[in-house]
């Protein structure tokens, strides 16, 4: 017993130190058109990546600074398929479709700036 809390506490550790991401440096972002994920291949791996296929949404980008290299896939193992729910009735609930949500990465010498809510009340 001793034996696997420790195995499931050093596994949890190594998790947690992988999964590791810089908040300050990223942005969930969410695009209801213009952008898909293609695959990418390498020799050992098959990686998603972010893709703008709307040229104004491009430019628009652009613009403000953002490359299409900044943009990566928020999450690389939701499918399609996923965005249909069958219950054990049988009725069919469509979920949101997650391969249109995107993390835009900021460039290494910069962050995302942290502005003050004004207080309304």
């Amino acid at each position: 017993m001793k034996r696997t809390s420790i195995l499931i506490l050093l596994l949890l550790q190594i998790v947690l130190l992988h999964a590791q991401r810089s908040p300050s440096k990223e942005i969930l972002v969410f695009f209801a058109t213009g952008t898909e994920q293609v695959y990418r291949y390498s020799k050992t791996d098959t990686i998603k990546q972010a893709k703008i296929t709307n040229d104004g949404l491009k430019t628009a980008l652009e613009k403000i600074g953002i490359q299409e290299d900044m943009l990566e896939v928020a999450l690389p193992k939701f499918k399609q398929a996923d965005t249909l729910t069958k219950l054990d009735d049988g009725s069919v609930i469509p979920q949101m479709d997650m391969t249109k949500l995107f993390r835009l990465v900021a460039p290494r010498n910069k962050e995302r700036a942290y502005r003050k809510a004004k207080n309304y009340s």
